[in-house]
């Protein structure tokens, strides 16, 4: 029995903007993960990373662009504050409560395991700008033009970038997924 990677890449342009797709169905091996795991200094990583997996929207005239990796997602991750890197899930309290016989309330400040702050990794070419800042605004998205059925969808793509199961919990993931019509585009995370 043996399995066959499923590949698939995607690349379209759209005024001055060029936006491509690596969609790989390999985790990553254990000799990166464990690499991996000594770079961002952490003891536990997802159970399945698509390392090879990648999204990017790049802006030809400024050469600003904003990339979406595996890599980088994780090390978004929240952990256990207090110096501890090890993820929890949503009901670690509870279940070592029980183990010690003392159940007591939940804590309902405890995040689910690899949840991410990740918001892209933005750079740029610094002979053609001279700074860019990502800020945050009180404007938020035109659901109108997300809906505007005349506007068609010229390119879209869905890349999973880390999964992990929660065992009793269910399941957490991280993926990028975006779409592309003539006068905008749209990202998800």
């Amino acid at each position: 029995f043996f399995r066959i990677a499923m590949t698939h890449h995607q690349k379209y342009e759209a005024n001055s903007w060029k936006f491509q797709s690596r969609n790989e169905s390999r985790i990553l091996e254990s000799k990166t993960m464990d690499l991996w795991q000594e770079q961002m200094g952490v003891s536990t990583l997802p159970e399945m990373i698509f390392g090879d997996n990648q999204v990017t929207f790049f802006h030809e005239p400024s050469g600003l662009t904003l990339d979406f990796n595996c890599f980088d997602a994780i090390r978004g991750a929240k952990h256990k504050e207090g110096g501890e890197e090890d993820p929890v899930v949503k009901y670690a309290g509870t279940w070592k409560a029980k183990r010690e016989g003392k159940l007591t309330e939940q804590d309902q400040g405890i995040r689910w395991t690899y949840q991410t702050d990740y918001t892209g990794t933005l750079s740029y070419a610094s002979d053609r700008v001279k700074e860019v800042q990502a800020i945050d605004t009180e404007q938020g998205i035109n659901y109108e033009l997300l809906k505007d059925t005349s506007q068609p969808i010229k390119c879209t793509d869905m890349v999973v970038l880390y999964e992990d199961e929660l065992h009793d919990c269910g399941v957490s993931r991280c993926y990028v997924r975006y779409r592309v019509m003539p006068n905008c585009f749209f990202i998800l995370l």
